[in-house]
């Protein structure tokens, strides 16, 4: 019976083989083949983040005390990784913007990962992750891929993911725009005009900036969320009592469900009426002329 068995087995697969081999069969390897080998390994205090291209104030605004420096080889070719410890993920997810900008791309093949001319930078848990291109390297874009994916993988857990702010919407958004601030240094650096002593940082504010592409033009602007819904409207109050110096021509508005969005410098609300803001628990609204429209 075995033999039985085995024979029409045998037999099954030779009716298949041929429509196999038939067939073009492509394969798609998960990591580009690269060889990268670890040659070295080095911590460093958060004073010395300086010298591999960050700011000592604002990562340990977000947390960073100290960070790691591995030296990656590949045949005749060395890269510097740079791994930051923050807080939590939220703020490694706010390094990441706050590094990134408009010369940067997404990279389409790993989530959380921006590219530009000096190299490469990804969040990963609670890990910002910077990838250091050499000048003049020789290493080619899929090796240099394969090292980000060899480092930190192509996407980031799950619960990673789900511990991340609400994002601004992703339509007209202009890659490389966005920040994610949780400081007054931060703030200071990005937003030198707001006024932080107002924010409530200490009160546990937080501020997303997107400049957005409206018809011709672009508009920034620039959400503040709270813990509770009672801060926003002491901040708007505050801010409108501060708006009587000359040529102030800021505004808040959407003042619910402690959430508030800034408008800053001289642009009018024609430009940003079609600039949809994303709201927690599916609640949206869109700034039109000074208004809320709630949808939901």
């Amino acid at each position: 019976m075995k033999r039985v068995a085995l024979a029409v087995v045998l037999m099954a697969l030779s009716s298949v083989f041929p429509l196999l081999c038939a067939q073009k069969v492509s394969v798609i390897p998960l990591v580009p083949a690269a060889n990268w080998q670890l040659t070295s390994k080095e911590g460093l205090s958060v004073a010395d983040i300086k010298n591999y291209g960050g700011d000592p104030a604002v990562e340990s605004e977000y947390g960073v005390k100290s960070f790691e420096v591995r030296t990656y080889q590949l045949g005749g070719a060395s890269v510097q990784v740079v791994l930051e410890s923050a807080v939590d993920v939220s703020a490694a997810f706010g390094l990441l913007t706050y590094y990134q900008n408009e010369s940067m791309h997404p990279e389409k093949t790993i989530e959380l990962a921006m590219t530009g001319p000096q190299g490469s930078m990804m969040a990963r848990g609670r890990s910002l992750i910077r990838f250091l291109r050499p000048k003049g390297s020789q290493v080619s874009d899929n090796d240099f891929r394969a090292l980000m994916i060899l480092v930190g993988g192509t996407r980031p857990t799950r619960d990673s993911l789900e511990n991340l702010p609400p994002l601004l919407p992703t339509s007209g958004l202009i890659p490389g725009s966005t920040k994610y601030i949780v400081g007054p240094v931060t703030a200071q650096r990005v937003l030198p005009n707001l006024p932080t002593d107002l924010i409530g940082f200490d009160q546990g504010a937080e501020i997303q900036l997107g400049e957005y592409h409206v018809g011709n033009s672009r508009s920034t602007v620039v959400e503040l969320s709270y813990p509770t819904p009672h801060r926003p409207s002491q901040v708007h109050k505050n801010e409108r009592c501060s708006r009587s110096e000359p040529g102030s021509r800021s505004e808040f508005s959407l003042r619910s469900q402690g959430r508030i969005v800034y408008l800053p410098g001289s642009q009018s609300w024609q430009q940003i009426r079609r600039i949809e803001l994303a709201r927690p628990f599916h609640r949206q609204s869109t700034i039109e002329l000074g208004r809320e429209v709630p949808w939901g």
